[in-house]
């Protein structure tokens, strides 16, 4: 539980700092690119030596260190147009309700229960998350082939970490992870290069100290996710649940509190959808 209450904190940790950055004048895709390198160091200190990538190659988890160093890069690219096209909000839902698409794949692979309590929870926690996140945008017409884009990219995320964490036979999940981010940082850097030579970024240190302050809480949010798939002790379509609904709702609170958000009645709502969702699913858990 420590594992899962440590990534929802620290994934509502970027929330607030990407809600900062233009505050500070920090360019949040530069700051993306070095957030990687950083949280590879992370990895690099949590572990006591220098990762090897031979170890890595040799337990048979090198293609989906890539493979998920490549979704971080490709989906927060893919964020980044959807927001531009169809509006904040609207990209914003898509990416949290791939959670339907991660939940619903763990159900059926792992042949998990599907219980009245657990069935209620899910649909409070699609309500809440809805609830919560949606705000209607005055944008051009919707993108739909981007917005499911995104929602696929990020269950295939979801469930290529989930499979790592069920197949480390005995490899560091601490040194997964580093790779993870290193090969995210990589192919980040070539996209930033062309973005130098475009003339389309302009270097600043803040941008470098962003990205560094970034790094550790992302670190951490993935790091400690994968590690609670097998301490919470419960099924991975709760423990994904229950943590996608944490950070939605701790972010949303953070946001009233500190950035002095509306906490409009649909919020409010969506608020104690969570937490009622939270509750079904962590009652459903331990029955």
């Amino acid at each position: 539980m420590t594992e899962l209450i440590g990534c929802i904190l620290s994934s509502s940790v970027l929330f607030l700092l990407f809600r900062l950055f233009p505050k500070y004048n920090v360019d949040t895709a530069q700051a993306i690119v070095v957030n990687y390198f950083t949280a590879f160091v992370c990895g690099w200190i949590i572990n006591g030596q220098l990762p090897q990538l031979s170890g890595l190659n040799a337990s048979g988890l090198l293609p989906f260190a890539l493979l998920s160093g490549f979704l971080f890069v490709s989906l927060f690219i893919a964020m980044g147009i959807s927001a531009a096209k169809n509006g904040m909000g609207t990209t914003s839902v898509a990416v949290k309700m791939s959670l339907a698409l991660s939940m619903i794949f763990f159900i059926i692979a792992y042949d998990e229960s599907l219980t009245v309590l657990k069935t209620a929870g899910i649909l409070l926690a699609f309500a809440g998350i809805f609830l919560v996140t949606y705000e209607k945008d005055t944008k051009k017409q919707s993108s739909y082939k981007l917005l499911l884009l995104l929602m696929v990219g990020r269950a295939v995320l979801d469930i290529v970490l989930n499979y790592v964490e069920q197949n480390l036979n005995g490899y560091p999940s601490s040194l997964y992870t580093a790779f993870g981010f290193l090969a995210a940082g990589s192919f980040g850097l070539i996209w930033m290069t062309t973005e130098y030579l475009r003339g389309k970024r302009q270097f600043s240190w803040r941008n470098i100290v962003g990205g560094i302050l970034l790094g550790i809480p992302n670190y951490f949010s993935i790091y400690l996710l994968v590690r609670s798939y097998s301490t919470t002790g419960w099924s991975d379509s709760t423990t994904l649940a229950v943590a996608g609904i944490g950070i939605v709702l701790i972010s949303s609170i953070c946001g009233m509190i500190v950035f002095k958000e509306s906490a409009k009645t649909q919020r409010l709502l969506g608020i104690a959808a969570a937490v009622s969702a939270i509750a079904l699913l962590a009652l459903d858990a331990v029955r």
